[in-house]
């Protein structure tokens, strides 16, 4: 369910209780701070209700009061990460070296691939010691529509994943991380 509440725009999954899942993006920068907080109040009881919990994502150099606007409203701030887009007049491929190779995980994918997904994408390539989510909830995930799972093999060894969700005619791709050890060696 795609819901557009004042300046954002937010996502929740139809899945089991148990699998739940939503995000918000903040799209819209000429928002003024009354009507952010006011729409912060609207997807605070819209996620309360579906007992998702709410995360907000936002370009900070796009909007750089929101983060402050939020943080007052009782929000904590979990992370930061450094944004790329681009349009697709201005896509350009990269060539990947042959070696390199792609697999599209699916729910009935080994327990071993999507063990190595998790555990890639949330240590960020083992720079960050915590568990990753469990397995059953990569499979939930890759079971919902408009969303691809990549797995990065080099030698035929796990080294990177990938996510793409889209969204009406929109896409994010998220996840983006190679294994620590394997990173800036031109693969």
């Amino acid at each position: 369910e795609m819901l557009s509440v004042g300046p954002f725009r937010a996502v929740l999954s139809a899945a089991s209780e148990t699998t739940q899942a939503g995000w918000v993006t903040l799209i819209d920068g000429t928002a003024a701070e009354a009507e952010t907080l006011k729409a912060l109040t609207k997807l605070r009881s819209t996620f309360k209700r579906h007992k998702v919990p709410l995360q907000i994502e936002y370009n900070e150099t796009l909007f750089p009061k929101v983060g402050e606007w939020l943080e007052g409203a009782g929000l904590k701030l979990v992370e930061r990460n450094s944004l790329m887009s681009c349009r697709p007049d201005g896509f350009k491929p990269f060539a990947t070296p042959e070696e390199l190779h792609l697999t599209q995980l699916s729910s009935a994918a080994a327990a071993a691939e999507l063990e190595a997904f998790q555990t890639i994408r949330w240590t960020d390539g083992g720079e960050i010691d915590r568990p990753a989510p469990p397995v059953e909830r990569l499979r939930a995930d890759i079971a919902r529509p408009n969303s691809v799972f990549l797995l990065a093999w080099l030698d035929w060894e796990p080294v990177g994943t990938g996510v793409s969700h889209s969204l009406k005619g929109a896409a994010e791709i998220v996840g983006v991380v190679t294994r620590q050890d394997r990173r800036r060696r031109g693969d």
